[in-house]
């Protein structure tokens, strides 16, 4: 996580939100305290919820498997464990 005072983000916004785009979170500090972050939006697609998990290592995503995200097929993980998981990290 970047960190960046008011004035520096005021400055190079633009960069910034580029860099939240690219899923990076940017810790907004006011005289050295953190106020605030800019953070990448949520997605709620269950797709997006395991790339992401896959992208911080806390899964392995199996390779050109398009099945594991077809609606109506047996649940891999019980209801609220993948919101739980997502919370922890």
């Amino acid at each position: 996580m970047k960190t960046v005072g008011i004035r520096e983000l005021k400055n190079r916004l633009s960069s910034y939100l580029r860099e939240a785009r690219a899923r990076d979170t940017v810790a907004i500090t006011d005289r050295g305290r953190v106020v605030a972050e800019l953070t990448p939006p949520r997605t709620n697609g269950r797709q997006h919820a395991f790339a992401e998990l896959a992208r911080r290592g806390s899964i392995t995503l199996r390779k050109n498997d398009a099945r594991a995200y077809r609606p109506g097929r047996k649940r891999l993980l019980a209801p609220g464990v993948l919101r739980r998981l997502l919370e922890k990290v």
